[in-house]
């Protein structure tokens, strides 16, 4: 059953996995994101008088997050390493998870990863993937 009202941030996820597998969400994580960027082309000429005019051109994607360092994790900090160590194509999901919630889906290259470790508190690692391809819009199943 689908989500209702205000949905709380600790339900949206990235699900990842090497292309082709089964998406799983990423263990632990704290922080979620995902950005679309529509770029747009300068159409102005001589009839445009001061004004900027502009038309959609390219469209980007990418999914960024992270999480605390667990080794012993199902889909952590070792799997996100091997990820981007293999610099394989990788599946993803952003969202609930929950069915008949909002999902945005596709492919891409993991492009950053990075462990933190301070004196205190918890070891944490980020990524971020940068989308090849359209990202598509639909419902968990």
């Amino acid at each position: 059953m689908a989500t209702t009202g205000i949905v709380s941030a600790k339900l949206l996820k990235i699900q990842a996995i090497a292309d082709g597998g089964t998406l799983a969400a990423v263990t632990c994580l704290t922080n979620a994101e995902i950005q679309i960027t529509n770029e747009t082309r300068d159409i102005r000429c001589k009839d445009s008088g001061i004004y900027a005019d502009f038309l959609p051109d390219t469209q980007s994607w990418t999914m960024s997050g992270e999480a605390f360092v667990n080794y012993g994790a199902s889909n952590g900090h070792d799997e996100v390493a091997t990820l981007v160590l293999n610099q394989g194509l990788v599946d993803v999901a952003f969202g609930t998870g929950v069915t008949g919630d909002t999902s945005f889906t596709g492919s891409g290259y993991l492009t950053t990863f990075g462990v933190t470790g301070g004196n205190d508190g918890n070891g944490s690692f980020s990524f971020e993937l940068t989308g090849v391809g359209e990202l598509t819009k639909g419902t968990f199943a």
